[in-house]
């Protein structure tokens, strides 16, 4: 597998969303209601030109994978917040895969991009939202995420917020 880490452009917003959405529906199927995650495929599908110029404006990181063909096969993105007394937040808000590529080592390769960006910022940890039930809660825990937080998505799923100390991360 000769996969390639690079920023994302606005031109990737069609297969980042494509890759967004077959990630929702591998994570999320039989933990979020039908009805929610279905509409949400509609959603994403709507959602293009607005991730385009999401991409073309971040302040954050915003990766993608690509194959040998120059394929999206997986999309990362994260950004960096400044609390009241000045401390920096860095969150991972997004880590999606094409489902065949999970299990082979890319989540990690993509998470450690973000985890140089985040050193390079001058950050120490970072923090991911992760459904209870997803399988990525494994994933977190696997790099030495500890649970920092709890709360209700959408009223209804249980979501842990992870804290991953950079110094201490897990290979």
């Amino acid at each position: 597998m000769n996969i390639t880490i690079r920023p994302a452009k606005s031109a990737d917003a069609p297969r980042w969303e494509e890759i967004h959405s077959a990630g929702w529906e591998y994570a999320y199927r039989g933990i979020l209601d039908d009805d929610y995650l279905d509409a949400t495929k509609e959603k994403f599908r709507n959602n293009v030109s607005k991730t385009a110029e999401f991409l073309s404006n971040t302040k954050g990181i915003e990766l993608v994978a690509v194959d040998e063909q120059d394929l999206i096969v997986g999309i990362m993105g994260g950004h960096m917040s400044v609390t009241e007394n000045g401390e920096k937040i860095f969150e991972l808000h997004g880590l999606y895969l094409n489902p065949k590529y999970i299990g082979h080592g890319l989540g990690k390769k993509l998470f450690k991009e973000f985890v140089d960006w985040v050193k390079k910022s001058g950050g120490n940890k970072c923090v991911v939202w992760c459904l209870e039930k997803n399988k990525s809660c494994g994933f977190y825990k696997n790099l030495g995420g500890t649970e920092l937080q709890r709360r209700m998505f959408k009223e209804k799923y249980p979501e842990i917020l992870f804290q991953i100390d950079l110094e201490k991360l897990k290979d």
